[in-house]
């Protein structure tokens, strides 16, 4: 799953990177792969949680200048019939204003908000450390599906570790079966994936009967109208000022 963490006391987004698939028993993730869950433009960052395929379309779509007014899709449903969603949070910069955000989170006070399947242990921590870097570290030591290096974006410095080189989702795809870790979700034992592991995981992922995720750790939902009404006008107004300070 995943710990993404809006520090809104520190002005800051902080997320984990680590990405998984569910095997019955067992857990097979990557981390630190470069296909990251904030986004960044001139006036706004994204930070998301969900299925990485809609995560990916979503990507590509708020960081491109002028996005399509045709919204990604919100959700999808994979060939073995499963359903699949996206939590969306976008902030303005450089003041740190959340101007949209679909997604369940929970609340420590207006200090901070945490989502995912680390989010208490997070929370937790932050309650006691105020610190959202070390919160999410905190929860990769609890959590099975939370790891990887911590990524942030800083308002206050204006400073960020998610701009590296794009990467796309068939690179991810790749990176399970070049350097994937397997858990035993029973035990916690980890070990390098074997090469009947390789196989079924291509298999599987071609065959649409596995998703790489950072899930949420909430049953899924479809997104209301009003919620892809509320996003389109948000990215609306930050384009037009993008636009504005440019002229």
């Amino acid at each position: 799953m995943t710990t993404n963490v809006l520090d809104h006391h520190n002005r800051k987004v902080t997320s984990d990177s680590r990405w998984s698939i569910t095997a019955g028993r067992q857990l097979i993730f990557v981390d630190n792969s470069g296909f990251e869950k904030i986004a960044e433009r001139p006036l706004a960052v994204m930070i998301c949680a969900g299925d990485a395929k809609l995560i990916d379309e979503w990507k590509r779509w708020f960081t491109t200048p002028i996005p399509a007014n045709e919204l990604p899709p919100t959700d999808r449903i994979e060939l073995d019939g499963s359903f699949h969603e996206i939590y969306v949070t976008i902030i303005k910069k450089p003041e740190y204003a959340v101007v949209f955000s679909s997604g369940d989170y929970k609340q420590l006070e207006h200090r901070a908000s945490f989502t995912g399947s680390g989010a208490d242990f997070a929370m937790a921590c932050y309650a006691i450390n105020g610190c959202s870097e070390k919160c999410v570290d905190s929860a990769s030591a609890q959590d099975p599906r939370t790891g990887g290096d911590v990524k942030y974006v800083d308002f206050q410095t204006m400073t960020s570790n998610v701009n590296g080189p794009y990467v796309s989702m068939q690179e991810l795809e790749q990176m399970f079966s070049d350097r994937g870790t397997v858990m035993d979700l029973d035990t916690k034992q980890t070990s390098p994936i074997s090469a009947m592991n390789k196989t079924e995981i291509a298999k599987a992922l071609e065959a649409g009967r596995a998703s790489i995720a950072a899930p949420t750790g909430r049953a899924p939902r479809a997104w209301t109208m009003e919620e892809k009404v509320a996003v389109s006008d948000a990215m609306r107004a930050i384009v037009e000022q993008e636009k504005a300070a440019n002229a």
